[in-house]
Order: C-alpha cells, then sequence, then structure tokens
C-alpha cells in the first residue's frame, strides 16, 4: 500500500512544479500517535507513566496544533525524497511546504523549484575573435619605477620645502576654549614632528586640512603660525567648536631619493643579475597577467553569446536566491571599505527598486552563465581529478585562515557538514574552471570538434569528449550534469512553520563557482 499519492502541476513562468500530496489515512494517524507518544514522554502528565498517556489527553495537554505540525514534520522528513521521485520532478534546491488544505486525510501542497534546463546551440562551432592586449615598454618603465620609489631613502637638502618633501619641526599647539567660555588655553609642546608637504585635498590631514601646502617653500629656521578653527561637528570632540594656534618652527627639509635603476641594484634587490633581466622576468610577469584578465572578460563575452543563443528555464526561486546572495556580496565589499549600501546607492542617485532590478538582472546573468558551463560539462564529460580538488580545496582554507585564524580554522574542519560542503565547493569551483578553460580553446579556434554537437533530445551520455588532457591521477571524478552545490540538501523541504500553512523562504547553500564565491564579487567590485 502506498503511503501517499502525488498530483503534480507544472508552473511554467516560475519553472517550478506544486505538488499536491494526500497521504494513507493509517499512514497519518500513525504519524500523530508517534509525535504524541513522544511529547507524552518528555511532559509530566499526572497518573500516567512517561509515553503512557492516551492521545486524547497529550492532545489536551499541548495543543492538537502542536501535534498535527510536527507529524506533518516528520512525515515529509521520511518521504521527501519518495515524492519527488513519484512525481518525477528534478528539484534545484528544497521546497517549501505553502498549504495544508485538509488534514483528513492530511493533504499538503509542496512548491518545488525545478532543476534548470538548458538547450544550447553548436557551442562547438563558436568562435571569437581573441585580442589580448600587448605589453608595451612604458608600462615596463611605469612598473619598475614604482619597484624603485619601494627603496626611497629620505635625505636633507638645502633649499624651501617642495611638495612631496618632509619638513621636521618644534610644533607648539594652543588650544583655545570654546567660544562664549572662560578658561585657560590649553598648550601642548612637540618636538621632532615630520610632516608631509602635499597637496590640501584630505578632509582627514592633520592636524588639519591644508596644513601640509601651508609648509611648501619653508626652509631651516624658518618660524610659522597656522590659526584653525573646527566645525562643530568635528570627529574629536577635544577641539570640536574650538580655536587651535600652531606655532612651527623648521628644523629640517628632508627629500626623498629614489635610486637609480643599474645592475647593481637589481642584484642587491632582486634574484636577477641585471637590469636587462629584470625587465624581460616584469614584461613577462605582465603578459601573464594581462593575459589572465583578458581570458577571462574572453569567457565571459562568449557565456553571454552563447546566452543569447540558448534557451535557458531558471526556477524563479533559484533566481531570488541568487538575489540575495548578490546582494550580500554587495554589501560584504561596501562595508568592507566603510560605506553601506543605503551610501552607495543615495551617492549614484539610484533608488532600492532600481538597485533590485539590477541585481535580478545580474542574478540571471550569473545563473545562465553557470547552468551552460554545467550543461557543456556534462555534454563534453569533464572530468576532475582528487589532486585538482586538493589543490583548490587548499587555497580556499589558506584564505580562510587569513580571514579567521588558525583557532577558526580548526573550528570549521571539526563540522564535519562545513567540512563536506567546502571539498563540494573545492570540486565545483575546479569543474567549472576546467570547462571554462575548454570552452576558451573551442572560442579561439584551438579544440577542434571530435563530434557533431548533441541535440537536446540526444541523450547526454552519447556526447563525444574532446581533446582533454587526462586527469593526473586515475581516480577522477566525472562531472554531474547540475549543481551539486545547489542540489546537495534537496532530500527535505523548508520544515512547515504551521500546520495551516507555511510561507517562509528556505535558502539554498552559497553556491559554489562564486568567490562572496567568485562571480559575483567580481561584478560587486
Amino acid at each position: 500500500m502506498m503511503s501517499f499519492q502525488v498530483q503534480k502541476e507544472i508552473v511554467p513562468d516560475k519553472h517550478h512544479a506544486l505538488l499536491t500530496v494526500t497521504f494513507d489515512p493509517k499512514v497519518w494517524e500513525q504519524a500523530k500517535r508517534r509525535v504524541a507518544r513522544e511529547l507524552s514522554k518528555q511532559i509530566k502528565i499526572p497518573g500516567f507513566r512517561p509515553g503512557k498517556a492516551p492521545y486524547a489527553i497529550v492532545a489536551r495537554r499541548v495543543g492538537e496544533g502542536v501535534i498535527i505540525e510536527e507529524a506533518i514534520d516528520e512525515l515529509l522528513h521520511e518521504h521527501y525524497g519518495a515524492i519527488l521521485e513519484q512525481a518525477e520532478v528534478e528539484p534545484a534546491m528544497p521546497g517549501q511546504l505553502k498549504e495544508v488544505t485538509k488534514t483528513d486525510p492530511l493533504t499538503l501542497v509542496i512548491e518545488v523549484p525545478l532543476a534548470a534546463e538548458v538547450e544550447l546551440p553548436d557551442y562547438r562551432a563558436i568562435r571569437l575573435p581573441y585580442e589580448p592586449p600587448q605589453v608595451k615598454d612604458e608600462d615596463i618603465d611605469s612598473y619598475l619605477d614604482s619597484f624603485r620609489r619601494i627603496f626611497v631613502r629620505i635625505e636633507p637638502v638645502d633649499r624651501p620645502a617642495q611638495m612631496g618633501d618632509v619638513v621636521v619641526m618644534d610644533l607648539t599647539t594652543t588650544i583655545y576654549p570654546p567660544a562664549g567660555e572662560e578658561g585657560e588655553p590649553e598648550v601642548i609642546e612637540e618636538d621632532e614632528v615630520a610632516l608631509l608637504v602635499k597637496e590640501d585635498d584630505d578632509p582627514e590631514e592633520w592636524p588639519f586640512p591644508g596644513f601640509g601646502k601651508a609648509l611648501e617653500g619653508l626652509k631651516a629656521g624658518d618660524e610659522k603660525e597656522l590659526t584653525y578653527e573646527y566645525p562643530d561637528d568635528y570627529p574629536d570632540d577635544t577641539l570640536r567648536g574650538r580655536k587651535v594656534v600652531y606655532r612651527l618652527l623648521v628644523k629640517e627639509v628632508q627629500s626623498p631619493v629614489v635610486p637609480e635603476l643599474t645592475d647593481e641594484f637589481v642584484r642587491e634587490n632582486t634574484e636577477h643579475d641585471s637590469v636587462e633581466a629584470l625587465r624581460a622576468a616584469v614584461r613577462a610577469d605582465l603578459e601573464n597577467r594581462l593575459r589572465r584578465d583578458y581570458d577571462q572578460q574572453y569567457v565571459r563575452q562568449v557565456l553571454d553569446t552563447l546566452a543569447e543563443q540558448s534557451t535557458i528555464r531558471i526556477a524563479e526561486a533559484l533566481i531570488e536566491a541568487e538575489m540575495q546572495n548578490y546582494r550580500r556580496a554587495v554589501e560584504s565589499y561596501l562595508n568592507e571599505h566603510n560605506t553601506s549600501l543605503a551610501e552607495e546607492l543615495e551617492k549614484e542617485g539610484k533608488t532600492e527598486e532600481e538597485f533590485m532590478a539590477e541585481t535580478r538582472e545580474q542574478a540571471i546573468k550569473l545563473l545562465q552563465q553557470r547552468f551552460i558551463l554545467e550543461k557543456i560539462a556534462a555534454l563534453e564529460e569533464i572530468e576532475v581529478a582528487i589532486d585538482e580538488i586538493e589543490t583548490n580545496l587548499a587555497d580556499i582554507l589558506s584564505t580562510y585562515m587569513e580571514s579567521e585564524g588558525e583557532k577558526g580554522l580548526r573550528r570549521l574542519l571539526k563540522d564535519k557538514e562545513a567540512a563536506e560542503m567546502l571539498t563540494l565547493q573545492a570540486f565545483h569551483t575546479t569543474l567549472l574552471d576546467k570547462v571554462r578553460n575548454h570552452l576558451l580553446r573551442i572560442a579561439k579556434g584551438e579544440a577542434e570538434a571530435e563530434a557533431e554537437t548533441p541535440t537536446a533530445g540526444e541523450a547526454e551520455g552519447e556526447a563525444q569528449a574532446p581533446a582533454e588532457e587526462e586527469p593526473t591521477k586515475a581516480e577522477a571524478v566525472t562531472a554531474a550534469p547540475q549543481a551539486e552545490a545547489a542540489t546537495a540538501d534537496a532530500e527535505t523541504p523548508a520544515e512547515p512553520a504551521a500546520a495551516a500553512a507555511d510561507d517562509g523562504s528556505t535558502n539554498p547553500p552559497d553556491e559554489a563557482d562564486e568567490e562572496p564565491t567568485t562571480d559575483a564579487e567580481e561584478e560587486a567590485q
């Protein structure tokens, strides 16, 4: 006897399934009685031993609604996988209990976001111009100039101070009471104060904006007096709303001296023997950087082209979850730079609605790119070797330790579920990187197709693998058609909050290929 019956309704515009599940009355009654028995073990009911109180008495004591809610939760936890199997649906993320239509017999409506459906064009035929930028001699000169400045020396000079010089002075600061208040001024004397001569464009300059500019033209032995009235909203309350007089006596003017780029300098400060060898190494490094950045942009352009030519159906719930991921990445980036999303929107003249519309567009774009890569990974049977996953996982753990410390990393690794998710993230990131590289070679014309592009009706297993490097170890992991990171927890739906209905949302695990997971943070920056 089946424990339940399922009716399926597909909602195309949201790409999800509504599953109406009716449980067998006997199965439903047994679930309620099991819950009541467990509840009676947890509460003291006069006249009954723990776990022995009749159902009706337990229901009166704790409430029928509590028993129903927990019994629904138990049945869904036990049967959710079988419900999906009977309905023949592949979820993109955990479903949600939307409605309890009746309890006799128990009938539930579950909303299940469907796995993405991707119909690709002939992606093996795609070709885009590949024109990476070239390193110029002036780029190398600029790099080497910055390198020389790392070794700058500050030396005394017998001339008036210029921009970029350092003025060493004795400084006497006299702080007067706020206007309208009586009292003696406070005098602070400091010796050997060194300040930079610079343009007046720094609102946080000490001791006040424009002080460095006023030092220009001074020489050893000069004296100068500067007066500044601090505004009422100045952050330092000891200076807020006060007049301050600064008297300075210049003791020395110092100027930065940048060493010349000679063979001797190169040998002393680098692993190279000559300026020529250093220039060659810098050129190679800059070329690698430019090529890497260009390749990333190039692959995104290829993916955008494929997305325009593909038919991709994505569950609305997955789009909304990705929007939240993207928003969190933007907010995290802005917080690191001491600002907020509200401040940034005000600065750009955007409304919250405009930002969310842009966020939705970005979320759809990121999801489309990911699902295209996953589809190609399945069609091409691209594999990931164990040592490749280990290398990526080591990078992830190293980054985590830098932010959370060694103790934080140890706590993370003690969590078995978190460790498994990190491994899955490493696998997924490694897989998508390999697909990107393969797609790059295809679009450049370097990877010749070995078979015609499979059509939507062909089995994925019939696709021919491209000319791909063999894994470096014998044991290799074969790519799954859909993102394992997004479906790893799809065995159970969101827990019901009440017997009548549950509109709460269920967030999926963070997508493994987002680096706040890569693409979302790159766009945020």
